[in-house]
């Protein structure tokens, strides 16, 4: 039995009613049942279909976007859950893809279209630093390894979910992106985000308040984040398992980005070295205004593992030689962020071969 979940909150009514119709007679591959759970309503709206496949259920405490979860609890091991938001706009064969996609992987795989993960081989994290985002339009070349799945795509075996413990922290209850990823690490079942063309699926114009009863301002959610650290949770164990499950290594030591002038000619040879059985880092310095163009490189051929250092005019002119740094001090501070970043990611990675670029 294929199921669907999804939450809806009383400004979204019309947009969920979208969703509702959508998944009920517009899908090449048909949902036996749909369960929608009304978080902060006293009664089901009138606007809502009736239909003997779909389950309304009234909570007017508003328990938070994790209980689409629950849902699990009320079927068999082997259907498959798919968790829905009422703002995005499914085509006609997302549930005929994202069904296949999960038979086809193994047991203790569950699968999504939109994720987060973080740069791997790093020995502190911070939520904002290093992550990359695996955006719901954008496209995908492969399948990749992730931390967190997005509530909006997740595809997954009843048994992945059923009977989880439900988030006691009201924090966790809202960004159940993060409870939910820590619960799969806890179970063992990988997340795994899946190829798609760009605009195949997508966030749709809300006609209501956009999601302020589900959204934590960045503090809170970096505060969420740093407390399941604290507690075990790895943000990039499935990327560094992926990674050094590959025979071959290659680490490129760099004194300019990818994403500064000229650098064409690197980003050339990155892309050459690139190749089935092999996994190519780079480990550059990224200049703390550019930080956010790392996020280009989230469907790249190679990993980026970026210093985050200052400089006067985007120029490097090698590492640790950094006599063109704006004083001795941002130069010795850089210098050692990128000593500490090599000792890490080089022992981590444990590179077959590493090359560098510096004096080329």
């Amino acid at each position: 039995m294929i199921v669907a979940s999804m939450c809806t909150i009383p400004s979204r009514v019309s947009d969920a009613r979208c969703v509702i119709h959508r998944m009920l007679g517009g899908q090449t591959c048909p949902l036996n049942r749909i369960q929608v759970s009304l978080n902060g309503f006293g009664a089901i709206p009138g606007a809502f279909p009736v239909d003997p496949r779909v389950k309304y259920c009234v909570r007017p405490d508003n328990p938070g976007p994790w209980i689409r979860y629950a849902a699990a609890d009320d079927f068999a091991a082997e259907d498959i859950l798919l968790t829905l938001d009422d703002d995005v706009d499914y085509p006609p064969d997302y549930v005929e893809r994202a069904v296949g996609l999960l038979r086809d992987e193994p047991q203790s795989v569950a699968g999504c279209f939109s994720a987060v993960s973080w740069t791997p081989f790093q020995d502190d994290f911070t939520y904002g630093l290093r992550r990359l985002q695996f955006m719901l339009e954008a496209s995908l070349s492969r399948s990749r390894r992730v931390a967190l799945l997005k509530g909006q795509s997740g595809v997954f075996r009843s048994s992945h979910v059923a009977h989880i413990e439900p988030p006691l922290a009201r924090a966790l209850q809202m960004n159940d992106d993060m409870w939910i990823g820590r619960e799969m690490q806890i179970r063992r079942v990988r997340i795994h985000c899946w190829p798609k063309a760009a605009g195949w699926i997508s966030d749709r114009p809300s006609s209501g308040e956009p999601g302020a009863l589900y959204r934590s301002r960045g503090s809170e959610r970096a505060a969420t984040f740093s407390r399941l650290v604290a507690r075990g949770f790895d943000p990039t164990a499935e990327a560094e398992a992926e990674i050094l499950a590959t025979p071959e290594r290659i680490l490129v030591l760099s004194s300019c980005s990818p994403f500064s002038a000229g650098s064409e000619r690197l980003d050339g040879a990155l892309r050459l070295l690139c190749g089935p059985g092999r996994s190519v880092h780079l480990l550059c310095p990224v200049d703390t205004a550019e930080r956010g163009r790392v996020q280009r490189m989230v469907d790249g051929p190679y990993w980026v593992h970026e210093v985050e250092a200052d400089s006067t005019d985007g120029r490097w002119n090698g590492i640790p030689l950094v006599r063109r740094w704006r004083t001795r001090r941002v130069a010795r501070r850089n210098a050692a962020e990128w000593e500490e970043r090599l000792y890490f990611v080089e022992r981590a990675l444990n590179p077959t071969q590493i090359l560098d670029w510096r004096q080329a």
